[in-house]
């Protein structure tokens, strides 16, 4: 937070010294003012100070970058890990299917037989 505030304040510091040096060459041109070596040397404290700036905006982008890449990478992990769990309880799922299945034709069998004895001892 404190770096954020920082770079606005120092990205709105070279914004208003841009408008002065444009001012001060717009004076220079119309007769007056400074002279080319002040300009030029104003001019290139301006390049410096925006160059400084894009740096400091630039290395934080690359930080950020890296922690979501980090992040990303946890998140990848972990994706696989519950993938695999559930293709493990899809098993197990498909297992039980299979059980209750022969369950349910033990059950028929068993039941035809004994309708098959009571058939039996009715007679």
């Amino acid at each position: 937070m404190r770096l954020k505030i920082l770079i606005r304040i120092l990205q709105s510091a070279i914004i208003l010294f841009g408008f002065f040096i444009i001012y001060q060459v717009l004076r220079k041109i119309f007769g007056g003012s400074w002279s080319i070596e002040e300009l030029n040397l104003s001019l290139l404290m301006l390049v410096v100070g925006m160059l400084f700036t894009i740096v400091i905006v630039l290395t934080q982008l690359y930080s950020d970058h890296n922690h979501l890449k980090t992040q990303f990478g946890s998140l990848a992990t972990d994706f696989k890990i519950n993938l695999k769990e559930f293709r493990e309880l899809t098993n197990e799922f498909k297992s039980f299917i299979i059980e209750f299945r022969d369950f349910k034709d033990e059950s028929k069998n068993l039941s035809n037989e004994f309708k098959v004895h009571i058939r039996k001892h009715k007679n």
